[in-house]
């Protein structure tokens, strides 16, 4: 099977570019999938999000503004190389403020647009987010930048040096602001290839770490770790383990009022079903509690020790929840875990089913306008909604994960 690379063109124009022509013949053992963006930063986010999430992205190229896009798209885990990108958009794209023609035929026929200070402001919250897009997948990225662009008049070298590795940075004289046939058809493609190739870019963070098939192969070893699975009548090894993980989860949760899926640990203890626990030379590392429902294996709470051995590990246990499919786990979660779980390929569970998951309780989609300028993924109709909790404050959600007999369920209902 082929793999799909995701090209992002640039301000004013269109998939219709010699550039995409050249790519295509370059790299013609690729896929090579060219959306129509806008200047429109949150229309353009939004719909590159959505080419992500349903096909299978191997590789995103982005040129000029469409860099912008590229750093600023939900790209973890997958490569992304930048040429010549707007990374200072409010700056780099004032010159254009007024009325535009396209470069290039589009399919939506339009010939000119006029592009407004409106616009231009709406890119500010996305520069605010670009460092932090930036450092959750910063081992997967390469900027191309050359010393001849003369449309992005401030150099960018010094941005990337203080961001990227200096391998990942490339500063050639061979383009300018546009990539040119030559540089197409060999460097370009000779990095794509290198990128694509080599299995050190497949998952970069993960290579430093024992990787096991199984949570269960975590065996005592150099490092004596070891991993527990506590079932509905495992009562007394619950007891054993509930004041520890009863202090994780409140200083885990203290930063929205608190745990709130039970009130004493007694209701706790009656609540989740199936215990995973992790250790290190007998201490609790790392563990997620899981409550048995008709949809699957909801994973209803989990928390670490703080320490990076107990985060590493945690990670592992959401790795082995997404891909162990006949689980059926599933759960909902926000900020950083969201992160998590989209790491991993996690599916994303459509609002209208988490509507029917969830009936009776308080969620929505009206946005909070404040709150979005925190978050690391633009809001997406679709998967993301609002709910209150212990704090009483509304917080932005996602439900992810796999579901028990998800065939039997609309497949316009869940959504990968």
């Amino acid at each position: 099977m082929k793999s799909n690379i995701l090209y992002i063109h640039g301000f004013a124009s269109s998939p219709n570019s010699r550039t995409v022509r050249l790519l295509e013949l370059a790299l013609s053992e690729y896929n090579i999938i060219a959306p129509e963006v806008s200047s429109d930063v949150q229309d353009s986010i939004n719909y590159i999000n959505k080419v992500i999430n349903n096909k299978e992205i191997d590789l995103i190229i982005g040129t000029s503004l469409g860099g912008f896009y590229a750093l600023s798209c939900n790209n973890i885990g997958i490569p992304v190389v930048v040429v010549n990108p707007a990374v200072n958009p409010t700056q780099d794209l004032r010159q254009f403020l007024g009325e535009n023609k396209y470069l290039n035929p589009r399919k939506d026929k339009a010939v000119s647009f006029e592009f407004k200070e409106y616009d231009l402001n709406k890119f500010r919250r996305y520069e605010a987010k670009l460092d932090d897009k930036i450092e959750l997948n910063k081992n997967l990225i390469w900027a191309i930048l050359s010393n001849r662009d003369e449309t992005i008049k401030k150099s960018n070298d010094e941005f990337f040096k203080k961001r990227l590795k200096e391998s990942h940075i490339i500063i050639t004289d061979e383009i300018g602001h546009r990539l040119e046939d030559d540089y197409i058809l060999h460097d370009l493609r000779d990095l794509i290839i290198n990128i694509l190739e080599n299995d050190e870019y497949r998952n970069p963070e993960l290579e430093q770490d024992i990787v096991y098939e199984s949570l269960n192969e975590m065996e005592a070893g150099p490092l004596f770790e070891s991993f527990k699975t506590l079932w509905p009548d495992d009562e007394e090894m619950k007891l054993k383990y509930i004041n520890e993980i009863w202090d994780d989860l409140q200083r885990a949760y203290s930063y929205i009022g608190g745990f709130a899926t039970a009130k004493t640990k007694e209701e706790l203890l009656r609540k989740a079903d199936i215990w995973k626990l992790c250790f290190k030379n007998g201490k609790l590392v790392a563990f997620s509690l899981y409550k048995d429902t008709k949809f699957g294996r909801k994973s209803i709470c989990g928390a670490t020790d703080n320490t990076e051995l107990g985060k590493v590990w945690f990670q592992k246990i959401i790795e082995e929840d997404i891909r162990e499919k006949n689980r059926a786990v599933y759960t909902e979660v926000s900020g950083k875990m969201e992160h998590y779980f989209r790491k991993y390929n996690a599916p994303l569970i459509s609002y209208e089913l988490v509507k029917q998951i969830l009936l009776g309780k308080d969620i929505d989609q009206e946005i909070d306008i404040e709150d979005e300028k925190n978050q690391l993924y633009d809001f997406d109709k679709d998967y993301h909604y609002y709910r209150v909790l212990k704090d009483r404050n509304r917080h932005r959600k996602i439900m992810v994960g796999n579901l028990k007999g998800f065939n039997q369920i609309p497949l316009e209902f869940y959504k990968h």
